[in-house]
């Protein structure tokens, strides 16, 4: 996915193939539902992308009901981040 892509991969109802129809391709609603419950969880989904190469995501929850986290335990993608294109969940696009 490209930079304008991962801005909206959150959004409801988007999908990064809009030549895929309804019936095979989806209803744009997973990450978004994914989104809300990991939030609700005090929790976060990270996504990384090298366009061309693939897309990377990361959910995140705390282990304790009511704790917070700092940042993930577990290191994903990009080995070198100058070569991709990173967000994090409820930057940029409609994530409400």
């Amino acid at each position: 996915m490209d930079a304008g892509q991962l801005e909206r991969v959150f959004d409801r109802f988007w999908r990064a193939d809009p030549s895929r129809q309804r019936t095979t391709g989806g209803t744009g609603l997973g990450l978004a539902i994914a989104t809300e419950d990991a939030q609700l969880h005090g929790g976060n989904i990270d996504v990384w992308s090298v366009p061309g190469e693939g897309t990377c995501f990361r959910l995140t929850l705390p282990r304790e009901r009511g704790s917070s986290i700092a940042h993930s335990p577990i290191e994903l993608p990009p080995v070198d981040p100058l070569e991709t294109v990173a967000l994090e969940a409820g930057e940029g696009g409609d994530d409400a």
